[in-house]
């Protein structure tokens, strides 16, 4: 296993805002790794229809087509409301 020296070695002394969104990134991609998952999840362990589960995965699937079409970030939705910083 890797010190902590060596690690903070290798990792450059890189800013603590750099790890939080390193961070942020990959819970971001876990939680879309584990998106196949579902269908089988809904179907097996909460008892829901194919058809059910397929809805479910398409209308996740839509709010994510949805967000990339419309660029709904946190800034965009930000300067849309008039929040300042």
């Amino acid at each position: 296993m890797i010190g902590r020296d060596a690690a903070a070695r290798w990792a450059g002394g890189l800013p603590r805002t750099f790890w939080w969104l390193w961070l942020g990134v990959l819970v971001n991609r876990v939680g879309t790794v584990v998106q196949p998952f579902l269908a089988l999840y809904l179907t097996t362990g909460r008892h829901l229809s194919v058809a059910g589960a397929g809805a479910v995965v398409a209308v996740t699937g839509a709010g994510s087509i949805a967000a990339l079409k419309f660029n709904l970030d946190g800034a965009t939705c930000s300067t849309a409301t008039g929040a300042t910083t």
